[in-house]
């Protein structure tokens, strides 16, 4: 059944070279299989044909972020008319996940729910957004009218779990956030596509405060604006409204300049999380970041958490006077598996400092300029057999190749392979963030 789906499915789709090739052997009598017939399958077992028919792996899907991702299922968009016995688990199926990108497909489908309300309830997945070609272009003309018209199919869709807003015109700020307010999202996505730079039009969409509406529900949260060169895309005034004491966000992922008060509120509140990732452009005071970061200590297992400050910031570090956060946080740690962070934020004290549970290690230097850097001290750690370096398998280094000479790599890699641990040196032009 499922073979017969996906052929059908290409079919459909305009692969001509699959079309059926005349009977070689005498028909078979269809009244004894019945019960094989597919207009008879229950439909339960119709749905999950229907649904393993688009589904693709993660790493390849179109929509949503770094940490939850997913596909539309238009490419059903013939099942339904195909058999008269598919049509309620093929429509399910193909509105189970929907991407509008564009003011007009917004329009058709709020068209289609004036006539069959009832489609709306079947969506679980929804990607909104102004398109691929209006997302490059400055000029914001139909840009308001399209954003509002996106966030009115929110309203019309109760039982959606997971959602991601690209860039929509500032206008629909207002109306966007009363939409997300009414819904029980597991994941929400707030991020361009990516490698899309912000434009202008969508500076103001969000506001710092507007994290309150982290609902009870939401398990995934990602948040994503700006770029070296580029206008925020977010507003960020002081935060007018407290968050939650308790979040329970499983995953988060952070990629924009947020004041150190909501960040520490928001990293507080989060205390089952075990994956996070944050990347900003600024230094934090490492005190108060270490103590929200212990909010979720017991819990997390892979975190990234990058900083790559302004030039001006890093004429004024002072490695000597600046306790770096994974120096006060890392004992804390004991579930942590896979660690990235930048040199400003550890010492070369961490071989002493890291969990047992820690297997991938990787730091990155910005500006030659950090906390971590090679020394002696470095060699004598990892050659000391007393010292237990638990399940550590990898160590990458982001770095200056004037920082780190070749006679300073190789020391490294000698030192690293007497422990059983793969060293990788990477030019820090090769970093990404």
């Amino acid at each position: 059944m499922a073979t017969l789906i996906r052929s059908l499915f290409r079919r459909s789709n305009g692969d001509s070279h699959h079309s059926l090739s005349p009977p070689t052997e005498p028909p078979i009598d269809d009244t004894r299989i019945t019960k094989a017939r597919p207009e008879v399958l229950p439909y339960h077992i119709l749905l999950d044909i229907f649904l393993y028919a688009v589904e693709k792996d993660a790493v390849q899907s179109e929509h949503g972020g770094r940490l939850s991702r997913w596909d539309s299922h238009e490419s059903l968009n013939t099942m339904p008319l195909i058999c008269s016995a598919w049509e309620d688990a093929a429509t399910t199926a193909l509105y189970r996940s929907v991407a509008l990108l564009g003011g007009d497909k917004a329009r058709r489908f709020l068209d289609t729910l004036h006539y069959y309300p009832e489609h709306g309830i079947k969506v679980r997945y929804l990607v909104i957004g102004v398109g691929d070609h209006r997302e490059e272009c400055e000029d914001d003309t139909g840009l308001a009218e399209d954003s509002l018209d996106l966030v009115r199919v929110l309203t019309l869709c109760p039982n959606l779990h997971h959602l991601q807003v690209r860039p929509l015109h500032h206008g629909a700020r207002t109306a966007l956030l009363a939409a997300l307010a009414t819904l029980n999202l597991q994941s929400l996505v707030c991020a361009p596509r990516l490698g899309i730079s912000d434009r202008d039009w969508a500076t103001g969409l969000y506001a710092a405060n507007d994290l309150a509406l982290a609902h009870p529900s939401l398990k995934s949260f990602e948040l994503e604006f700006g770029g070296a060169g580029s206008p925020p895309a977010v507003a960020l005034p002081p935060l007018m409204s407290p968050l939650p004491l308790f979040l329970p966000l499983v995953e988060l992922r952070l990629h924009c300049d947020l004041s150190d008060q909501t960040l520490w509120a928001l990293l507080s509140a989060c205390q089952l999380l075990e994956v996070c990732d944050v990347y900003f452009e600024k230094l934090l005071p490492s005190k108060q970041t270490a103590r929200a970061l212990r909010a979720s200590a017991a819990s997390i297992k892979l975190l990234r958490f990058v900083c790559n400050p302004t030039l001006e910031q890093l004429e004024l570090f002072d490695p000597s006077t600046h306790e770096p956060i994974f120096d006060q946080l890392l004992p804390y740690q004991q579930h942590l598996q896979r660690l990235s962070i930048s040199a400003t934020e550890i010492s070369t004290n961490i071989f002493r400092l890291i969990p047992p549970s820690l297997v991938n290690l990787e730091i990155q230097s910005f500006n030659h300029v950090g906390s971590f850097i090679y020394s002696q001290h470095l060699i004598d750690h990892l050659l000391d057999p007393s010292l237990d370096l638990g399940a550590l398998e990898s160590l990458v280094l982001y770095d200056s190749a004037d920082a780190w000479v070749e006679e300073n790599v190789e020391a490294m890699r000698h030192a690293c392979e007497a422990r059983g641990i793969r060293f990788t040196f990477l030019p820090d032009e090769e970093m990404s963030q």
